[in-house]
């Protein structure tokens, strides 16, 4: 699997959640919500192209702008939660 960083690139921060949590409603431990609505990180096993298409980011003519970003290393300052999130992701 890969983490992956999604950042929603309009004011469309709550129907690009709501993307994510229906795409990862088996398994909500897949997704972590970066604070202050930044975006989210994302455990996927696939590539950013199929993440887009997983998460319905274009559909029916309905685009909802986003950043899709693969990362092997990290680093920043932020909630440990973050931290511990991305470190036992990345160590699966």
């Amino acid at each position: 699997m890969t983490v992956f960083a999604l950042i929603p690139l309009e004011a469309n921060f709550i129907e690009v959640k709501t993307l994510v949590e229906m795409s990862f409603k088996d398994d909500k431990s897949n997704y972590f919500e970066i604070p202050k609505s930044a975006g989210f990180l994302l455990n996927y096993a696939g590539t950013s192209q199929q993440l887009t298409s997983t998460l319905n980011l274009i559909k029916d003519g309905n685009t909802q702008e986003a950043l899709i970003i693969p990362f092997n290393f990290f680093g920043g300052v932020g909630p440990a939660t973050m931290w511990e999130w991305v470190k036992n992701k990345m160590e699966k």
